[in-house]
């Protein structure tokens, strides 16, 4: 019993295999059973059964410690599989991922199909489920540090991969409640597994976080099952990734390329889960760090799917923001404002100023001192809530600006009052809401320009600095960005083109150039 209990504790925390020789070699003999009934051309998944069965009733899985033990060699006996095929100066990925891919039916039949003929059928596949991918990660982490650069992810990427697809293969299976917690294991386990912890999993891990199965169980019905919120979590992980790797010197040939994998899936998103970049639009623009503007631009530009054939073209001659219909219909919003605005002590505040109209002093200076802190801290969540809540109670009645109400009065005084960089990103936050047509777009279109023309130069620049930003990033660019931008060259009395400051910058010079011959009367009628 000494000789177990010590062969069962290892260095790195991870149960050994090797406590019994004799046991692992009848595991592997039973893993290589396995095997070979998937060699089978679809078998009956009676026969699966009917040998997970006999693992119960035989007590190779009698208790957790045993199946610990008993999935621990298989992942050992599919990894050594894949080195020893891989080595071949002929082998081949089909035969070397045979174990890989075995495991991971075994692993989705023992979670789906839990227990023997005895036991209760109230069992909770998703504990199982994250017992088994926990110690995979063990498994992994250990290849990883063990490995260091010489790590191969395609294994683990592969296991995971097909683990996901034999449980969507058996999704009937799962009530809606019991889909959501297996789900949420996955979520969990990608952020663990997170670059900075796996650098050498970096793209099997965005490989997995873009899988074309992983992205629809969290978001297709995922508004009211919590999918929505898990997948936003994995976002704002992936992003914390990309700014570390962009400014890690040693990061300086992988962050390129990861860049643009991360561009891709956003795309994949706005074009396929537009509603869900919509009505998320708030906590993401906040996780994305503003030098991402590409990738805060391709939330902004998501269109709800009902309102897609019914965007104007931006380019349309004598467009006027405020004669569309659609300027009155507010914008769906799933980001929990109140909760943000609560946790930073700023709720019973704003709902003084926003909707008693009470712009005092002692408000005004409250507000101030939490966008902009003496200890010069950011915070970009609680500013685009802020912005967004203005924009809500602001177009509850109207969307049509009023330059003497409440909340436009706090954030042209924010503007016109609070340091350089708190002011940046606080238009950054106002540029946000400046998406497609509905009663926010129109309503701080409208106050951008209120503000610009009131303010002195060096906001006006700092406004302009950041819609240019915006839009001298390649497609796509917010309706209402390009729209606002279109009517404040038209407006002669801005005379943007005549601007010192505009024409000492030739890249913003010749982006207004562009977008005025864009905007003629020739240009577009055609």
């Amino acid at each position: 019993m000494n000789r177990l209990h010590q062969a069962a504790v290892h260095a790195n925390g991870l149960p050994s295999p090797e406590s019994d020789s004799k046991q692992v070699d009848q595991q592997e003999y039973l893993f290589e059973e396995w095997i070979k009934l998937q060699k089978d051309h679809q078998p009956e998944n009676y026969r699966y059964l009917a040998f997970v069965s006999q693992l119960h009733d035989r007590g190779v899985l009698a208790n957790p410690e045993d199946t610990v033990v008993f999935y621990r060699s298989c992942i050992e006996y599919s990894c050594s599989h894949f080195e020893a095929v891989t080595a071949r100066p002929y082998g081949t990925f089909d035969l070397a991922y045979v174990g890989i891919d075995a495991l991971a039916k075994l692993a989705a039949t023992l979670v789906l199909y839990q227990g023997s003929s005895e036991a209760s059928t109230n069992t909770n596949q998703a504990k199982s489920l994250e017992a088994f991918v926990s110690l995979v990660i063990l498994v992994m982490s250990d290849y990883h540090n063990r490995s260091v650069e010489r790590f191969n992810s395609r294994v683990f990427f592969r296991l995971f991969s097909s683990l996901l697809c034999e449980i969507d293969n058996n999704r009937s299976q799962l009530s809606s409640e019991q889909d959501a917690e297996v789900y949420k294991v996955f979520s969990t386990a990608l952020q663990v597994m997170q670059p900075r912890y796996f650098p050498g999993f970096l793209y099997s891990w965005i490989a997995l976080l873009s899988h074309r199965l992983l992205i629809p169980a969290f978001l297709v019905n995922g508004r009211g099952n919590g999918g929505w919120n898990q997948f936003t979590k994995l976002l704002a992980v992936l992003f914390i990734n990309l700014d570390d790797l962009c400014s890690s010197p040693e990061a300086a040939i992988v962050a390129p390329e990861f860049y643009r994998a991360v561009v891709k899936f956003m795309m994949v998103l706005h074009h396929d889960f537009s509603d869900y970049l919509v009505e998320n639009h708030m906590q993401l623009n906040a996780v994305i760090p503003v030098q991402f503007g590409h990738l805060q631009n391709i939330v902004s530009a998501a269109v709800p799917q009902t309102a897609q054939l019914t965007q104007p073209n931006p380019f349309t001659s004598g467009l006027k923001i405020n004669r569309l219909e659609q300027v009155r219909v507010p914008p769906s919003v799933y980001s929990d404002v109140d909760n943000v605005l609560h946790e930073a002590g700023v709720k019973a505040v704003m709902e003084r100023v926003c909707e008693a109209n009470d712009l005092s002093e002692q408000n005004f200076a409250f507000l101030k001192a939490v966008v902009d802190r003496e200890d010069g801290q950011i915070s970009p969540i609680l500013l685009n809530a802020m912005v967004l809540y203005v924009g809500v109670t602001a177009t509850s009645a109207s969307s049509v600006f009023s330059a003497g109400a409440a909340q436009a009065r706090l954030i042209t005084r924010l503007l016109q009052e609070i340091g350089h960089r708190a002011r940046y990103h606080l238009v950054w936050a106002v540029t946000n809401q400046l998406r497609y047509v509905n009663s926010h777009t129109h309503y701080f279109s409208t106050a951008v320009q209120h503000i610009f023309s009131t303010s002195q130069q060096d906001l006006q620049e700092q406004i302009m600095r950041v819609i240019c930003e915006r839009m001298l990033i390649t497609h796509p660019h917010p309706w209402g960005l390009l729209v606002l931008l279109l009517e404040m060259i038209k407006n002669p009395n801005y005379n943007l083109l005549e601007q010192p400051w505009v024409r000492a910058a030739p890249q913003v010079e010749e982006l207004l150039l562009t977008l005025t011959h864009s905007n003629s009367p020739h240009s577009a009628r055609h």
